[in-house]
Order: C-alpha cells, then structure tokens, then sequence
C-alpha cells in the first residue's frame, strides 16, 4: 500500500518528523505530511506555551487510544455506548526524568446504568488499546545521529 491512500509507505511501520522552528517550538508532521501539529514547552519550562508538550501529546495519545478501543469493543459486542470520557493522570520523578505511573480512567452514564456492563468494556478496551499495550512491557528505544539526506 502507498501513502497516496492514507496507508503507511511501510507495513507495520509509523513514521513521524519533527521540525524544530526556534526555542522549544516544534513542528511534527504524521503520515508523510497530511497531518502537522504543533509542540512546545509550558512558560514555566522556558517555552512560548504556543503547543502541548511532548508529555501531554503521549499522554494525549493514551487517552485518545484507550477511547477507541472501548468504542470499538463495544461496537464489537454491539453494546450502545452512550458517552465517553478518558482521563489519563501521570505521576512523575523530577530528578529522575521519567513518569514513573499511567492512571487511565474510563467514564460513562453506562457505569450507572449497567457497571457490570462498562466495567467489561474497559476491561477488554485494556487488551484492545496498542499504546498502553506497548508502554505496558516496555519497548526498546534506539537512538541514532545522522547528517541530513541532501537530494
């Protein structure tokens, strides 16, 4: 499959750059440029505060999974779900530089209706979400410094 009709150029492989435009700013383009987004540090941190920091997008992007996978199991099992919000709360150790917990909170009108029910979701959207199921064991990070490839 091609990048031309929204596919990955590579299977099983995602693709992101980032751009760094002066200060902390930088710019991140997904899926060979059809979508770019901005990140940047809090004033507090030295930013502009004109973007989400990094931690915010990861932890962004745990919420936004999780969310789609408990619609997707409970499309899956054909369950009305008539609301969602996800929560994600990250404790972290300063000095050590690293988050140290990943809190995820599931809610919904269903939780009164039918807790059993929603509580089932959540349960089985855990199994279905593939960020927190890469986080979860940990996965190897490689490193690399490079000169620009000049055409």
């Amino acid at each position: 499959m091609s990048a031309a009709n929204g596919e990955p150029s590579s299977a099983g492989r995602r693709r992101l750059v980032a751009r760094w435009l002066g200060d902390y700013r930088v710019e991140v383009s997904a899926r060979d440029g059809r979508f770019k987004f901005l990140s940047d540090e809090a004033f507090a941190d030295g930013g502009d505060d004109s973007g989400p920091m990094p931690s915010e997008l990861l932890f962004g992007s745990v919420a936004a999974c999780f969310a789609m996978a408990v619609v997707w199991v409970a499309r899956k099992r054909r369950q009305t779900l008539p609301d969602l919000e996800v929560t994600v709360r990250a404790s972290y150790d300063r000095s050590a530089r690293r988050y140290t917990e990943i809190e995820i909170e599931a809610m919904s009108t269903l939780a009164e209706t039918d807790p059993r029910g929603f509580e089932t979701l959540a349960r089985l959207a855990e199994q279905v979400c593939w960020i927190t199921r890469t986080l979860e064991p940990g996965v190897p990070v490689l490193y690399r410094a490079a000169a620009p490839v000049r055409p």
